[in-house]
């Protein structure tokens, strides 16, 4: 069993693009909002983490937390998350994971976990890029009751 700890999260703003169905260019996406961030001087990356979010219908948000201004000239999409709590898990296994076993290992934590978490709410992948060895993956579940935001743009 895949261990699920409660995690406080803080508020954050989320600067991403969107990839529906295929995930396979997120890596892509990645480097055009590290580009962003960089090119914009009134944005700073708020943590070495990159974040996937996974939404109903294979839609993708894929993007990092930044401190600076809600909007920005002519920036990608920009959400304000509130704080509140997630439930995590650590996987180690790195990038080496594809979009299918990514989606069994997310069903799997999700039926180790009845009652804790619902796999039918959204849920992101957070990524340590930074690390040396092998790149850990948390997996973090949204409780019913989180304040995630609609997409307004």
């Amino acid at each position: 069993m895949i261990e699920l700890k409660k995690k406080e999260i803080a508020n954050s703003r989320f600067v991403f693009l969107q990839l529906s169905d295929d995930l396979s260019s997120w890596q892509q996406i990645l480097g055009k909002i590290d580009n962003f961030i960089k090119d914009e001087s009134r944005l700073e990356r708020a943590n070495p983490f990159a974040y996937i979010y996974f939404l109903p219908e294979n839609i993708f948000w894929v993007g990092r937390e930044v401190i600076g201004p809600p909007h920005v000239g002519d920036s990608p999409l920009i959400l304000d998350f509130k704080g509140g709590v997630i439930h995590s898990c650590l996987i180690e296994n790195g990038l080496e994971l594809n979009q299918k076993e990514l989606l069994a290992l997310k069903n799997r934590v999700c039926q180790d976990h009845v009652g804790e978490i619902d796999g039918s709410f959204p849920w992101r992948l957070r990524i340590d890029l930074e690390k040396e060895d092998k790149i850990p993956l948390n997996f973090e579940f949204f409780g019913q009751n989180y304040p995630f935001p609609k997409l307004t743009k």
